[in-house]
């Protein structure tokens, strides 16, 4: 008894619903392991953050102790840059330091104003061994404590954006250590209690404060380590972001 085989017709549909599937599926399965990938750097960034304030702190006393180096000055970049060099450079595999120069960031970043953080000069800038590309601001100590810290976890490979591969950490003012933007360590050891409240982490991780001077979800570090996703790109308003 002979089987009945499958016609060309039939065989085109199936192909052409296969194909279709592939199409709808491919996209998001693609999207969610580059989304997994870059959330695993970010974790690489957070350790490797957490590792430099605690082997610097072994040598110098804990961070609130920490006190400006001025021996290259007191203008703002001088001590940013001097203050980097003494507390994090040793503690950093270090691959490029580009100091204030170029080189160590993609020109794509924009962090606060509309000038690159690669060719602004208040920025101290390193390229990492492993391909991160890290900027340190503000970065002061004493009575004037905390610092801003912008971390590329895949340094100049695209997409360039923040909440997907650019995030921001910071050292709150009373210098209790380096935390990730809206973790609610950030928010529980920060004077800026309103800024920093938990009540806006997630509409801020949505529409950053102050849209001229914080990047568009800039915020989202915190979020991005915590729940392990990247949820908040698809937040279609700041109460939306709060519900998830």
């Amino acid at each position: 008894m002979k089987r009945k085989a499958f016609t060309l017709a039939e065989v085109l549909v199936t192909l052409g619903v296969i194909g279709v599937v592939s199409a709808i599926t491919m996209p998001t399965l693609i999207q969610n392991q580059q989304e997994k990938v870059l959330i695993n750097q970010l974790k690489v960034a957070n350790s490797i953050l957490s590792n430099v304030a605690l082997a610097a702190s072994e040598k110098y006393g804990s961070m609130d102790m920490w006190v400006n180096d001025y021996s290259q000055g007191t203008v703002y970049s001088s001590y940013n840059r001097a203050n980097f060099e003494k507390y994090f450079i040793p503690y950093l595999k270090v691959q490029k330091y580009c100091k204030t120069a170029k080189g160590c960031f993609s020109d794509e970043v924009v962090f606060s104003g509309s000038s690159s953080v690669n060719s602004n000069t208040n920025y101290t800038k390193a390229l990492l061994n492993n391909g991160m590309s890290i900027a340190v601001a503000s970065l002061s100590f004493g009575k004037s404590r905390g610092g801003s810290i912008l971390v590329d976890v895949n340094g100049f490979k695209k997409p360039n954006q923040w909440g997907k591969d650019l995030f921001y950490f910071s050292i709150p003012s009373d210098g209790s250590g380096i935390y990730p933007a809206f973790s609610s360590a950030f928010k529980e050891n920060s004077t800026t209690e309103g800024l920093f409240s938990l009540s806006k982490q997630y509409s801020s991780c949505y529409k950053s404060i102050g849209s001229t001077y914080m990047p568009y979800r800039a915020y989202c570090t915190g979020w991005a380590l915590r729940q392990e996703n990247m949820d908040y790109l698809k937040c279609t308003s700041a109460s939306s972001c709060e519900e998830r």
